[in-house]
């Protein structure tokens, strides 16, 4: 369950217990790739931090470990364990993935676009930063749905074959499909032995709800700009 306990951040209900700062913000705190409107976010969050750890991201699979010294650099995942620091990706439609494992109390941020998706990023973050299925839990933010979400033959024949023809993920309507990259990836966090209790989705379509968040598909031919999805801890354990 989603809930907007911050105004302009959404949270997981899941992370509540968790000593663990997280959110998926959208359009009130600006475009997240300049740092005025990430120190706004920070600001507003009250976490002793000056900035938001983000990486350029490529669409690729490049996972980052960052500490209190390293600089950033490619990646489209960002992990540590270092309390003091948030990492995040940036996103306008593809799948914000926030992940916390409760043994080796490391974080992650993922940005899981449909190239990352099939090249299972989620996945590889996962087992770079957790000790066991059974500690790790997920958090997926808001992203463009099936709802909205048509793609043409070749990709979706990619979908289709990767994902089995599964209905929550890709669904043939004439000759195009419709992709639920969202549902792709809680299903292959199940698939490796993660319990859907662990496992929390937003449901909330960017597309559908581009007055709060920046949807690169509703927006175009025009620029938009990045919603921020964030974790960081709070202490060390």
């Amino acid at each position: 369950m989603f809930f907007e306990n911050i105004p302009g951040v959404y949270q997981s209900a899941l992370f509540n217990n968790f000593p663990v700062i997280h959110g998926f913000s959208g359009k009130m705190f600006g475009d997240m790739r300049e740092s005025a409107s990430r120190r706004k976010l920070v600001k507003t969050l009250k976490y002793d931090t000056p900035d938001i750890k983000t990486a350029t991201q490529v669409h690729g699979s490049k996972i980052l470990s960052v500490d209190g010294y390293s600089s950033v650099d490619v990646g489209d995942a960002l992990e540590t364990a270092d309390a003091g620091i948030i990492v995040g990706v940036k996103s306008a439609d593809c799948v914000p993935v926030l992940l916390y494992d409760t043994v080796t109390h490391r974080v992650a941020a993922v940005h899981s676009g449909w190239k990352g998706t099939l090249a299972k990023i989620t996945l590889h973050t996962v087992h770079d930063i957790s000790s066991s299925v059974h500690s790790l839990y997920a958090a997926i933010g808001p992203s463009i749905l099936d709802c909205c979400y048509d793609v043409d033959g070749s990709r979706g024949e990619r979908f289709m074959k990767a994902y089995a023809g599964n209905p929550s993920c890709v669904v043939r309507i004439g000759s195009t499909y419709r992709l639920n990259l969202a549902n792709c990836i809680q299903s292959d966090l199940m698939n490796i032995g993660i319990s859907a209790h662990h496992i929390d989705t937003a449901g909330i379509c960017t597309s559908c709800n581009h007055d709060s968040f920046f949807s690169y598909r509703y927006t175009y031919p025009d620029s938009c700009g990045m919603n921020m999805s964030f974790i960081g801890i709070y202490e060390k354990i």
